[in-house]
């Protein structure tokens, strides 16, 4: 355990409650990864100032406490990755977060956090649940990363929505074919791994695009490649591709 006045790393101390835990008012950072927490204590909830919290790794199955929580206007952090949560809490009076960590639980709808006023927010983590579409994050327009792997998703329709990513991953959905991803003309990565797309013809992709990933789909003739001047990683293991071509401009 690691104590200062304004930070408090619990990691791996094998807590199953905070009742013996002294909880300074004056936190800022407070880390409880690997824990064994399986509700958010009112002690916890009362403090004014935590700006960063992580509750990664624990066995929550609910998050909706911390829509009471009188840290909620400062949070700027939050974690939740990795616990059996089923449902986005009630986030309108989060509204200074910038990451938002909702990996590997048990959401199936996005619609929650259409209630969520960080319109400041840089980075979200959803991986490994269970979404079939991206209802409820449209007006997060200041988003720089979005992080879909492993969910059910056939589609990314209202991608257009959040003009500023800089990296998209997608990997381990459904997704059969998209639509033009122009539109994302800061997008730097992006990763389709472990889909259904047979062809790139409906890429269109950005200029900007530094790292493409596409192994692991059915992928037979390459194409689109042709503006993008600063790739880099291109990555199409695992395809149908009867021969190498389409990458005579690829830059070296």
């Amino acid at each position: 355990m690691d104590y200062s006045e304004e930070e408090l790393d619990l990691t791996n101390a094998h807590l199953p409650t905070l009742d013996n835990v002294p909880l300074s008012t004056g936190l800022t950072s407070l880390d409880l990864t690997a824990n064994s927490l399986r509700e958010l204590e009112p002690r916890l909830l009362a403090l004014t100032g935590l700006r960063k919290l992580s509750l990664r790794q624990n066995v929550l199955t609910s998050a909706e406490p911390l829509s009471r929580c009188a840290f909620a206007p400062v949070l700027q952090e939050l974690i939740l990755q990795d616990n059996h949560i089923s449902q986005v809490p009630e986030m309108s009076a989060m509204t200074s977060l910038t990451r938002l960590e909702l990996s590997y639980n048990q959401i199936k709808s996005l619609s929650p956090l259409s209630s969520c006023r960080a319109l400041g927010m840089q980075e979200l983590y959803i991986s490994n649940n269970k979404l079939s579409t991206l209802e409820g994050c449209s007006h997060l327009a200041g988003l720089t990363l979005l992080e879909l792997g492993a969910n059910r998703l056939t589609h990314v329709s209202g991608i257009e929505s959040h003009p500023h990513l800089k990296e998209l991953w997608l990997g381990s959905n459904r997704i059969a074919q998209t639509q033009s991803l122009s539109c994302l003309t800061k997008l730097e990565r992006l990763s389709i791994q472990s889909n259904r797309l047979t062809s790139m013809a409906g890429l269109c992709l950005p200029a900007t695009l530094r790292e493409l990933y596409l192994s692991h789909n059915y992928i037979e003739t390459i194409q689109g490649l042709e503006c993008l001047h600063q790739l880099r990683v291109l990555d199409l293991a695992n395809n149908a591709l009867g021969k190498l071509s389409g990458v005579d401009d690829f830059p070296g």
